[in-house]
């Protein structure tokens, strides 16, 4: 364990499991024991609290109050002037492009006898400058020397030995390596020594949980806008009823005739009401009632179902993400041991190619010498071999008492089921489900989520040499192995083999259970480099804040002592190492290739060979990989106390010092740090480059081409390079070979204009000559309908040029932030196919996104893994994570999170979609039922003299929303679907529909508003003319208010369901309990409340023993629906939409499915009868001998069924051939006129040619004169149009 260190697990503040070490301040790192912390006195400054997780700005001044401790200030000058001896002496020989050097392992590789290894190990020099350096270097005003060492902050069983102390004031700067925060896990370490920064509300987890602001749909916005219309609608029915009631009351002309018993005259009714009075009155009565309209109740309906709707998100197995990588030994030994399947001796056989399919169980084998013993196998689940088949094998093997003996003995007690492989999504926000079925703009990243994050090594270049790792593993290792390598390719190697061993900040360590070393990177780039290098022999073993252990083909440990660490970051791009070996002092460097080149020393480095590493890395990016390029550098002991004064100087600096840059502008800690790395990090000298391969995930071009189809814009983000990325955008099927890709790659700001000033001109042109086409192909098409001139003459459409746009991070800094640039980059983005942006950070990808749904009011998706994807998907209307290898960070920002990019197709285009339909029909319905209850209630005013009184009985009124219409509509949205899942896969148009408006727009919302109207004044003129002329009942009794207002409530209730059936495309149990439940309780309520007394004795009774009740229930329901199903039909059959037709489609299919079924099952009846056996069938006879595409089927392999099966098995086994041989069932059979040509037109175009040529599905071999006499025509009407429509399509 190291000293002055510990590890820590910071899972709930970033969501990264690995190992992060954290390491004590060299100025106190030897304070081991209470003792000596308690003199312990100095002054901690740090910034103000604030939120931000990866950095901190502080420094330490630290004083010892105690007179016993001094310093032998000569003693220690001599030292130091004797280490800097040392020091010069060695760093002579540090001259030339590489250092001389005894190279051990060269020949150690020539000669591997025991004598060369002794000898090799007295010749390596035993010199430990590292320390000497260090203090030299660093100046080391050494704030505490010990007689003795103590233990570190980990001090893992350490027993620090205590001494006297000098003591010397000292100050030292505090980073984030040395805090650990507040949700941190101490991992690995037995006990930590700590003074608290910041405590409370101000720790840097609690700045963190800030609400980042609740995102709402945009259907959401939608309602507001319609509560806030109905408030209005509100508003004008109760100023018209009070003016009809002042209007009534004052105005002799239109006052109502008063009867007798009316009038307010008389002693009783003195003293009259002032009018102030009875203007309060009646405006509070007109309120209330009114008050019905607005429904309150759609917010907890539609609340209600979201949840639902969440529900079948996580419960759909399509959308679970599998673990496809093979069970480990240990989680096999668990599920052998859970089925009781494992005993002593028993063998675990390991079979990655199908594990899923297989389980574990054990049997009973024998040795050569006839014991009997446990062997572990595998069977397959589908193995339909029977226990008593095996029992009969030959020679006794499998013998029945060896088989009780084997029960006997490994009986299992229970049977486990064995630990899942998959995980469901998660859903954080279910508010915005219904977006997901209108999202236009889709922003992704590549890394992680278009990729698999998974790194191997692909590829190392070095000194113009390729080694291909995937291909031939190991085989640098054998190269540097190889006795004929000459020594400065040795030395080559074996340089960039230490830049890759020390240049990182993994943490090696040790499986407790495989003892097995393992790598705890943060970045998986790290990680698949340290076990690549591993692979091919040069082992990292050890790092402590202070030296890395590198073993090199098991033969030599090196240990070098680590100087500076200078971070990567996004601005530098690029990470250093310095450390000090017994060469000298040497800096490593790894990062971008356009950073390293532009940092590399022309002098020493060949021109030849950094142009074929430009070219190489080119090409790797080119094919897709992950370039690093690979430099160092020696340094002077000069040169390094140089960097280490300023790089101290901006650890030290506290922001709001007064630092300033060259123009004045107020520097940070990062910008001096950055400062002070690039005075170091220049004259670079080559070493090589290494390529990484991180692969699509699965279906990942499928599932984008299917959403451009959907005519879902799709934009790639990523920090990668230009080329890499267009590559991925190529083989993601985002980039076509004929698209023409537009790059704007630029360096200055007048450049940029220039470029999108063209690109605009270019866009401007293609629509020009696409407006010019259409008309002449329109003038074309005129002289062909006036006989002018013949089809052949109709200009052909022109090739129409798609665009894809490339940007980088550069350019795209020039255009955010302009107005002009930002409107001309939309225009451009807007026009063209695909956008990819590379290079980019994660601020300009939050930019990039609040920048389309600003100015271009689309509904935007965000996706991403890692931590810099949480702008992005914190900007956009829905943000999705991907649970990938970089954390959870990403997904626990997100409001929809899995595991794969592919279960994104699901996500939108089914549960978006069904929640976007289901949101829309259940917030129109709510609105509608409202005003057609309150608007009845407005027209009654007139028969009422506008006295303010009710209508509806006032439980009715309560009960109207909570009960009556509560569940039905509630059901719908859980349930409701207009077409199946499996025609939404197929024809991504219909996805496209929905964001369009198909069920949400203007038309649709002033339909349900004429039909409110409608509906609530055929009502009221039914009720009033039925009741007009006087209803006596059986009893010689007029109808009273309480009959009335029970007949009126019965006829709006079942008006609106009605209206709401004829919404519902997919009826489910669900809906027809909701529906029964609804009007049973009507009538359960309503005799409950007369039975207690709430409602007038015997009005139930009375008012269902009249002929008008039942008369009235079923004509006025019917004449306020009429037109609505009027029109419902018309649109159906001569203007219906995408998804009709597939439901019409989807019909058609069934029917013939059915139709078949039933012929199998005659034919089958009668060849069983033949033999003299009987079989049950399915009523319905029918055409027989059904044939396809001019072939009989009923012999045809898959068909002859087996007169056993039931019906049910019997229709699987039909549709199972079908489907296997790839047979479509699509017809437009019975369909109307109107269909025939939208089902032609909505098909997709290499369907329609296939149908073309293969004219109807089925044809009758036989009856064919009981068809309809004008199916033949419609089948040939159908093909016309087909055609036409295929022409139409391909000028478009």
């Amino acid at each position: 364990m190291d000293e002055g260190a510990c590890f820590v697990e910071t899972s709930e503040l970033d969501g990264e499991t690995n190992l992060k070490r954290k390491t004590a301040l060299t100025l106190t790192s030897v304070l081991t024991s209470k003792e000596q912390l308690s003199i312990l006195r100095g002054k901690i400054t740090t910034e103000m609290p604030n939120e931000r997780l990866s950095r901190l700005d502080g420094r330490i001044k630290v004083s010892y109050q105690d007179a016993s401790l001094s310093v032998d200030s000569g003693r220690e000058k001599e030292r130091m002037e004797t280490l800097q001896d040392q020091d010069t002496g060695l760093n002579t020989t540090t001259s030339g492009t590489q250092p001389s050097r005894v190279n051990p392992i060269k020949n150690m590789t020539r000669d591997t006898s025991y004598d060369s290894l002794n000898s090799i190990a007295s010749s390596t020099p035993s010199y430990s400058s590292a320390a000497a350096t260090n203090l030299l270097l660093k100046k080391r005003r050494t704030s505490w020397t010990a007689t003795g060492t103590g233990g570190g902050a980990s001090g893992a069983g350490s027993d620090p030995q205590e001494g006297p102390l000098v003591m010397v004031d000292e100050v030292a700067p505090v980073t984030m390596t040395n805090v650990v925060l507040r949700g941190s896990w101490l991992k690995n370490t037995e006990w930590v020594y700590g003074v608290v920064l910041y405590a409370g509300v101000d720790t840097k987890m609690m700045r963190n949980l800030k609400n980042t602001g609740l995102k709402f749909s945009t259907m959401e916005t939608k309602l507001n806008r319609m509560i806030v219309a109905i408030f209005v609608f509100n508003a004008f029915l109760l100023i018209a009823s009070m003016c009809f009631a002042y209007v009534g009351s004052h105005s002799e002309t239109l006052r109502a005739p008063i009867a007798w018993y009316t009038t307010i005259e008389g002693h009783e009714f003195d003293p009259a009401p002032t009018d102030a009075r009875v203007f309060v009155g009646q405006l509070m009565n007109f309120y209330v009632i009114y008050t019905f309209v607005i429904p309150i109740s759609v917010f907890i309906s539609v609340e209600l179902c979201r949840v639902v709707q969440a529900l079948w998100m996580i419960w759909d197995e399509e959308m679970r993400s599998y673990n496809d990588a093979p069970l480990s030994q240990a989680e096999q030994e668990e599920i052998a041991f859970e089925q009781g399947a494992l005993a002593t001796g028993a063998a675990l056989v390991t079979d990655t190619k199908d594990e899923k399919a297989l389980v574990r169980t054990a049997t009973l084998t024998t040795d050569s010498t006839g014991d009997s013993q446990l062997t572990g196998k595998k069977k397959s689940k589908k193995s339909k071999k029977s226990k008593t088949d095996t029992e009969k094998t030959g020679n006794g093997f499998w013998s029945r008492g060896m088989l009780s003996g084997m029960r006997k003995q490994a009986k299992p007690k229970k049977k486990k089921k064995a630990p899942k492989n998959w995980t469901r999504m998660h859903v954080r926000n279910s508010n915005l489900n219904e977006d997901l079925g209108a999202v236009e703009y889709i922003f992704s990243d590549k890394t992680g989520t278009l990729t698999r994050n998974v790194m191997k090594l692909s590829k190392w270049h070095i000194g113009g040499r390729t080694f291909h790792e995937l291909q031939q593993p190991g085989s640098l290792g054998m190269r540097m192995r190889d006795s004929s390598i000459g020594d400065e390719e040795y030395d080559l190697l074996m340089a960039f083999c230490r830049n890759i061993a020390v240049c990182h900040s993994v943490l090696p360590c040790v499986d407790s259970k495989t003892g097995e070393l393992l790598y705890e990177a943060q970045s998986p780039d790290e990680s698949a480099l340290l076990e690549a290098l591993r692979d091919n022999g040069v082992v990292l073993k050890a790092r402590t804040k202070d030296s890395v252990t590198v073993e090199i083909f098991g033969l030599v440990t090196e240990t070098y002592t680590l100087l500076k660490v200078l971070e990567f970051t996004s601005d530098r791009k690029c990470m250093s190492v310095i450390i000090d070996t017994p060469q000298g002092i040497q800096l490593f460097c790894k990062g971008a290739d356009n950073v390293i080149l532009a940092k590399a020393d022309l002098v020493e480095n060949d021109p030849l060979l950094m142009r074929q590493l430009d070219s190489t890395v080119r090409r790797f990016s080119i094919a897709g990989l992950r370039t690093l390029m690979l430099a160092w550098r020696p340094l002077s002991v000069e040169e390094y106390e140089r960097f280490d004064v300023e790089y101290t100087k901006a650890e030290f600096y506290i922001e709001g010092e007064g630092e300033t840059d060259a123009n004045g502008a107020t520097m940070d800690r990062e910008e001096l740090i950055r400062v002070a790395c690039e005075t170091i990090e220049g004259r670079l000298r080559l070493l090589g480059c290494t390529a990484i391969e991180d692969r699509l995930q699965d279906q990942v071009p499928e599932t984008i081409e299917y959403l451009m189809e959907a005519d879902v814009k799709i934009w790639l983000l990523t920090g990668d390079k230009q080329e890499t990325a267009i590559n991925i955008g190529i083989s993601s099927r985002l980039i076509s070979p004929q698209m023409k890709i537009l790059v704007l790659n630029v360096k200055v700001e007048r450049d940029c204009r220039l470029v999108l000033e063209y690109f605009v001109e270019r866009i401007q042109e293609r629509e020009r000559e696409e407006e010019r086409y259409w008309q002449e192909y329109q003038q074309a098409l005129d002289r062909v309908a006036n006989g002018e001139a013949s089809m052949d003459e109709v200009p052909p459409p022109p090739e129409k040029e798609r665009y894809a746009l490339v940007v980088n991070g550069e350019s795209l800094a020039f255009v955010l932030g302009n107005e002009i640039f930002e409107d001309m980059f939309l225009r451009i983005g807007t026009s063209c196919h695909s956008v990819i942006c590379c290079r980019v950070t994660p601020l300009q990808k939050a930019l990039v996104v609040k920048l389309v749904r600003k100015k271009l009011h689309k509904v935007t998706l965000a996706i991403g893994d890692g931590a810099n994807d949480i702008s992005m998907i914190q900007a956009a209307h829905v943000g999705v994570g991907i649970e990938g290898m970089e954390g959870a960070q990403a997904a626990r920002s997100s409001d929809f999170s899995f595991k794969q990019f592919k279960n994104l197709k699901q996500l939108l285009t089914i549960h978006g979609r069904y929640s976007y339909l289901r949101m829309s029909k259940i917030i129109f319905f709510s609105f509608y039922k409202s005003i057609c209850l309150i608007t009845v209630q407005f027209w009654f005013g007139f028969m009422n003299g506008w006295s303010g009184g009710a209508l509806y009985d006032e439980h009715f009124l309560t009960l109207w929303n909570m009960v009556f219409t509560a569940l039905l509509p509630i059901a719908t949205a859980c349930f409701e679907k207009d077409v199946e899942e499996e025609s939404i896969g197929k024809y991504p148009k219909l996805y496209k529909a929905v964001k369009d408006g198909l069920y949400w727009n203007t038309i649709t919302m002033v339909g349900w508003g004429i039909a409110s109207f409608w509906h609530s004044g055929v009502l009221f003129a039914s009720i009033y003319g039925s009741i007009s002329h006087g209803v006596v009942t059986a009893a010689s009794e007029g109808m009273d208010i309480p009959m009335l207002s029970f007949y009126a409530g019965s006829l709006v209730l079942i008006t609106v369901t009605l209206k709401m059936l004829l919404m519902i495309s997919h009826y489910t149990m669900p809906i027809f309990a909701a529906l029964g439940i609804s009007m049973a309780g009507y009538v359960v309520v309503f005799i409950g409340l007369e039975a207690i007394g709430l409602l007038e004795s015997g009005a139930f009774a009375a008012l269902h023993s009249l002929p008008l009740y039942y008369f009235g229930l079923l004509v006025i329901p019917i004449a306020c629906l009429l037109p609505d199903y009027t029109l419902a039909y018309v649109l159906r059959q001569y203007f219906p939409s995408d998804a009709q037709i597939v439901q019409e489609d989807q019909r058609v299919q069934k029917m013939r499915q059915e139709q078949l079924l039933k012929r199998k099952q005659e034919k089958q009846a009668a060849a069983v009868a033949a033999a003299g056996s009987t079989v049950s069938t399915g009523e319905g006879g029918g055409r027989k001998g059904w044939t396809w595409k001019g072939k009989n089927v009923s012999g045809e392999k898959g068909f002859d069924l087996d007169p056993d099966l039931e019906a049910s098995q019997v229709e699987m086994d039909v549709r199972s051939t079908m489907t296997a041989e790839g047979k479509s069932l699509r017809s437009c059979t019975g369909v109307g006129g109107g269909y025939q040509k939208q089902v032609a037109q909505s098909l997709p175009e290499k369907q329609r040619s296939d149908d073309e040529d293969e004219g109807s599905d089925y044809s009758d071999s036989e009856d064919e004169d009981e068809d309809d006499d004008g199916t033949e025509s419609r089948i040939e009407d159908l093909e016309d149009v087909a055609r036409r429509a295929k022409t139409a399509d391909s000028m478009v």
